[in-house]
């Protein structure tokens, strides 16, 4: 099985970056077997990162209306609903997409697995993490490692 892990976000806006912080962590730990890419697109140019693969992992960032910084969620591609919701910062969320590949016949992971963090920030240009964001990530690298099933092949 051809599995991914992929952090998404931009570095240069604070909290926006968690996903790719992520990522850069667990590329650390985890040996073999698994891809660990970053990637500042969005929209549509996820599809042509994540079509090569069979299962794949997404950190990235998240704001709901009631969530607290540093709240993790877990969603799984079936909980993602219709895809026509706008509320994305990446302008088509991922829902839209696997709707627009299953409508093109293009073929797409059948395992998706989303790990998104609330954000405290996110809007402005710096190159760090609020401290309650900071503080999930060895919590997602713990789910995104029990999600991968790695046991042996993550670094001691």
């Amino acid at each position: 099985m051809k599995t991914l892990v992929l952090g998404i976000g931009n570095t240069i806006r604070g909290d926006d970056g968690v996903g790719i912080f992520t990522a850069r962590a667990l590329r650390e730990q985890i040996d073999s077997g698994v891809d660990i890419k970053e990637t500042e697109s969005a929209g549509l140019n996820l599809l042509e990162i994540i079509s090569d693969y069979d299962k794949v992992v997404i950190i990235d960032s998240i704001r709901t209306r009631d969530g607290k910084p540093g709240e993790i969620y877990s969603i799984t591609k079936d909980q993602l609903g219709t895809g026509s919701s706008p509320h994305s910062s990446h302008k088509i969320g991922l829902a839209t997409i696997i709707k627009l590949a299953n409508k093109l016949a293009i073929k797409i992971p059948d395992e998706i697995m989303i790990y998104a963090i609330e954000i405290e920030g996110g809007d402005s240009f710096c190159d760090y993490l609020s401290s309650k964001v900071k503080a999930a990530i060895p919590k997602v690298m713990n789910l995104v490692k029990q999600e991968l099933s790695l046991g042996g092949v993550t670094k001691r």
